[in-house]
């Protein structure tokens, strides 16, 4: 089935409510910092903004209902969007600091952006998504940098067994640490990805998804733990 292009209009009074202001002047100059795409039909109170482009649609949603910023730093938050929900979510199952080296941005603005995910109820806190498998990992350095590789559940239980065999036959913290990457190498981890709240999901996402089809198949083969 053929997609439906995406058509998203607002009046001049509808933007000074998603960008708090009075000032269309300088909602224009954010728009323009954030690299959102419009065109304006009509003058003065009565023009009318279109916004078609997905990514542009993308960014007006996540300032409008999300907490974005609107400035240079919203296309790799919505690079963050489209890995964490539009695609086969694989960022939801990483460590902020692997996505942040990803997005070339600080694990805390990583934190930041998710926890925007949080408060506006698109993701349901301590709920976990039972659909998409457990994700088994460990870690260690290699030469200085972190490096993650996927595991079997098996050496995720034996590393964990070893560990606690260690503490009860009365080892320290360091021998049953020792003992615990004796089985990897490195720490061990179970990555579980959180549910997406239905209530909150805006049907657009789906418009978007089908619109960025291409881009979003890119994001699934790239890098994953």
């Amino acid at each position: 089935m053929e997609v439906q292009p995406i058509i998203i209009q607002k009046t001049a009074s509808e933007l000074k409510q998603i960008f708090h202001t009075g000032r269309m002047d300088s909602i224009k100059r954010s728009m323009q910092s954030a690299k959102i795409d419009y065109r304006i039909e009509g003058r003065g109170g009565n023009a009318i903004y279109t916004f078609t482009e997905p990514q542009s649609v993308l960014k007006l949603l996540l300032i409008s209902d999300y907490g974005f910023t609107p400035n240079r730093h919203l296309d790799k938050a919505c690079e963050l969007f489209k890995g964490y929900f539009l695609g086969c979510r694989s960022y939801a199952q990483m460590f902020y600091v692997d996505i942040a080296d990803m997005l070339d941005v600080c694990a805390d603005t990583v934190s930041r952006w998710i926890q925007n995910f949080y408060n506006s109820g698109l993701l349901a806190k301590g709920i976990y998504d039972d659909t998409i498998p457990t994700l088994y990992c460990t870690s260690f350095t290699v030469d200085g940098e972190r490096c993650l590789q996927e595991i079997t559940e098996e050496q995720y239980l034996q590393a964990k067994a070893r560990f606690s065999a260690a503490l009860t036959s009365g080892g320290t913290q360091a021998d049953a640490i020792k003992a615990l990457h004796s089985v990897t190498g490195g720490n061990v981890y179970a990555r579980r990805a959180e549910c997406i709240n239905a209530l909150k999901w805006n049907p657009l996402f789906d418009e978007i998804a089908a619109e960025i089809k291409d881009e979003l198949e890119e994001i699934d083969n790239g890098f994953y733990i």
